[in-house]
């Protein structure tokens, strides 16, 4: 039996009528008791929230510091580094690092990726780390092998590059 007729072999035989909520409903995969499980619904569950806010609370907890390399191989803090800053204490105007990195562990554990937009400042320096909603980012690559974002929010798409 190929892999295909196998896939094909689990999908219900019954007729599906174009009004049918099959169509319609989420593309989830169902379990034995005939339930979609999404990240929302998997939320539901105590022990799946827990495990997702202990994760998400331990690696949002962790210091982010930049280094520099000394002459003597040695390596010490790179405060006055652009990037601390924005990686240290605030990636944007709404979030301290600790919400960021929470929201962006949560959103990987949940729904397997995290996003975020880098908005440069008037001197061309990262200035802002915008986080995405994963659900409404769709990641592809054009023609010459290059990674893009299509970015769906209400009904407008905006296309990003990885660089």
């Amino acid at each position: 039996m190929s892999a295909l007729s196998w896939i094909l072999s689990l999908v219900p035989r019954a007729a599906y009528g174009p009004d049918d909520d099959f169509w319609y409903g989420p593309l989830a995969p169902k379990t034995a008791a005939g339930v979609s499980v999404t990240p929302a619904r998997a939320l539901q569950c105590a022990a799946v929230y827990a495990c997702i806010k202990v994760l998400s609370e331990s690696v949002a907890s962790l210091p982010l510091k930049i280094y520099e390399r000394l002459e003597n191989g040695d390596k010490r803090e790179a405060r006055t580094h652009s990037l601390y800053a924005l990686l240290h204490d605030q990636p944007n105007a709404d979030q301290t690092a600790w919400q960021f990195f929470l929201m962006q562990q949560a959103s990987l554990a949940a729904r397997g990726n995290a996003y975020a937009v880098i908005k440069s400042g008037a001197l061309g320096v990262v200035d802002q780390l915008i986080p995405l909603d994963p659900d409404s980012v769709v990641a592809r690559r054009d023609e010459n092998g290059q990674a893009r974002y299509e970015v769906h929010d209400n009904g407008k798409t905006t296309s990003l590059t990885a660089n």
